[in-house]
């Protein structure tokens, strides 16, 4: 976010209408105070009416637009509010929270639902990308004592792929020169657009951004905050320069959730590894067709970690719905029975070479998933379930990134990868354990042939 955005989310006084449109407003709220909180989102507080406010029907509104003494601010995806009521001369006020702010818009230009681009800026992944945008170059003296240094900057070939419903994704570069002249700095990350070519709802623009940064958090292993951002209205046809936006759910961890690892770490696989631009509109084409499955695959980073067993059970159930809605389209492997071990030879030796055996490991995830479904006497040890739930997620992540990578590369990657070794381990040993608290599979009763009765003579 940019300096004088911040400034302004800071805490500023303003005048604000509702639900501006092309410049009409449809109710004037009059002077108020708006400030970013400490959770990210955007708080509204402004007086109302003393003579209305006790019988005030109010709806959240779909926009709120702010003239404040900081500049001009755009308040969208409300998310609650609230009415204070006060007496003996004090002031009820109302107090509404927003999850946007988009900052510069000309009120003749808004239309929410005819937005042309959405636009994030996403620093420290350019080697993930593969997008370099900086190389720099370093010279000596006779004393090998630095003499020198020279920085290129040079926007990266754009990357564009379609996406359902006339929608475009793409990959650039972008930069900036921030400071003064004795304390310059470049920002370059990486920029991930979404467009259309008709008008286009904001929302319709931004899911994509939010999924893709979702693949980006399982890689880097935990949050990857967007930098900023642009919006292009389709009202605004030749700007000088494009609207900027802050929005929480792409920008700020909640609560909880982990912070991305180390930039020293290598990432559990890159964008090559998934199939490049055309993997990441595979994968956002996957989240809009099956979010049950891409919940239980990301929400850890978006709401943060569940108790053991409800992410068992969350994991479980995802991989139950995803091959029973393989096998509804016919598709050949999803036709066996056991809905895990049908997963397992999907993603192949990696995985079955992982656990120590496909079918073992089968028996015991599908038995202790019905035991701690349906059988309330069973205990299971949370360790266990840990173990179990957290092979399934790898399981589940291996066949969806192989699916959009359109080979096993990926699964191998991510089965193979170091982090994994030790619970690889534990899962085997978890197998051969005959005092583990887990649960088999039942085998299922052979149905007894109707013989002769026992009277009856040979």
């Amino acid at each position: 976010m940019e300096e004088k955005d911040e400034k302004l989310l800071a805490g500023s006084l303003g005048r604000f209408w509702d639900n501006v449109k092309l410049g009409e407003f449809a109710t004037e709220r009059g002077g108020g105070y708006i400030n970013k909180l400490s959770d990210g989102n955007v708080q509204l507080e402004y007086f109302l009416d003393p003579e209305d406010a006790s019988g005030e029907a109010y709806t959240l509104p779909q926009c709120v637009y702010g003239a404040t003494v900081n500049g001009r601010v755009l308040l969208v995806d409300f998310l609650r509010s609230n009415r204070t009521l006060r007496s003996h001369g004090l002031p009820s006020v109302r107090t509404q929270t927003a999850g946007t702010a988009i900052f510069g818009a000309l009120p003749e230009h808004v239309n929410l639902d005819a937005l042309r681009s959405v636009t994030a800026f996403f620093p420290g992944i350019t080697e993930w990308s593969g997008m370099q945008t900086i190389t720099q170059e370093a010279r000596t003296d006779e004393s090998s004592r630095g003499k020198s240094v020279a920085l290129h900057v040079e926007s990266a070939p754009r990357q564009e792929h379609t996406l359902p419903y006339g929608r475009q994704l793409a990959l650039s570069s972008h930069w900036r020169l921030e400071g003064n002249v004795d304390n310059r700095s470049v920002f370059a990350p990486v920029s991930l657009t979404c467009s259309a070519k008709k008008n286009s709802a904001f929302r319709d623009l931004l899911r994509p951004l939010i999924q893709v940064q979702d693949i980006l958090n399982i890689a880097h292993g935990g949050f990857v905050p967007a930098r900023g951002g642009r919006v292009n209205f389709a009202t605004d046809e030749n700007p000088e320069t494009h609207p900027r936006f802050w929005s929480t759910r792409i920008m700020q961890a909640s609560t909880g959730v982990p912070a991305r690892e180390p930039m020293t770490r290598i990432p559990l696989f890159e964008l090559d590894d998934i199939g490049g631009i055309s993997g990441l509109a595979r994968w956002v084409k996957f989240c809009e067709t099956v979010p049950r499955v891409h919940r239980a695959l990301t929400l850890r980073y978006r709401v943060g970690a569940a108790g053991v067993e409800a992410r068992f059970l969350e994991v479980a159930a995802a991989i139950e719905y995803w091959v029973a809605s393989q096998d509804r389209g016919g598709v050949k492997w999803s036709q066996e029975k056991r809905r895990p071990l049908a997963l397992a030879k999907l993603v192949g030796k990696a995985f079955s070479d992982w656990v120590g055996d496909a079918e073992d490991w089968d028996d015991i995830f599908a038995g202790t998933y019905n035991a701690v479904k349906h059988d309330p006497a069973f205990v299971p040890d949370p360790y266990a379930i840990s173990y179990l739930a957290e092979s399934g997620w790898i399981l589940l992540l291996s066949a969806i990134l192989n699916r959009i990578s359109a080979n096993k590369v990926p699964g191998r990657i991510v089965i193979g990868n170091h982090r994994y070794s030790s619970l690889g381990g534990e899962i085997r040993d978890l197998l051969v354990d005959p005092n583990a608290q887990v649960k088999r599979r039942e085998k299922p009763r052979r149905k007894r042939k109707r013989g002769r009765s026992q009277g009856s003579s040979v």
